[in-house]
């Protein structure tokens, strides 16, 4: 009774997070990076076990997602930065990191990518770069915009 309870809870707060997103919009300013960092840390693919999340529950966090990805292109480039140093990328390179989050965690970052304008350090190009090594077949072709995109962001900086 208590976990569906809590499960329900759950989803009322994932639609009541959406609802406040898109209401306010980009104005969520640097409070997007622990927003991100909450969402990507409790998502249900960041569980090893076999949890069995209710659909309800996944589809809330979907649409909640949707509503994050959707923001991305509205925020300051030096947010977007945030969010990919301090929560992307640490979260791709973990050893722990599920094989169902990494699709979730590279559709965040190539668009982080492109609106940085160039402002990505280079050690973070440099740990993006590995990406395109990674043994999960499926995401070779993810990997490789990802690479692409920072091949383009510092053939600049290569050029000087």
């Amino acid at each position: 009774q208590f976990a569906v309870e809590l499960d329900i809870l759950k989803q009322v707060a994932l639609q009541t997070l959406e609802f406040v997103l898109d209401t306010i919009g980009s104005t969520v300013g640097w409070q997007f990076v622990p927003l991100m960092e909450t969402l990507l840390s409790t998502h249900p693919a960041t569980s090893r076990e076999p949890l069995n999340p209710s659909a309800d529950h996944e589809a809330c966090y979907t649409c909640l997602l949707d509503t994050c990805y959707d923001i991305v292109p509205l925020l300051h480039p030096a947010v977007l930065e945030a969010v990919l140093t301090t929560v992307i990328l640490p979260q791709l390179e973990a050893p722990s990191t599920t094989p169902a989050l990494l699709p979730i965690l590279m559709r965040f970052a190539l668009p982080m990518l492109n609106r940085s304008h160039g402002i990505i350090p280079a050690p973070v190009l440099i740990k993006l770069l590995h990406l395109r090594a990674l043994e999960h077949a499926p995401l070779h072709v993810a990997a490789g915009k990802l690479l692409n995109t920072i091949l383009v962001h510092s053939a600049p900086c290569l050029a000087s």
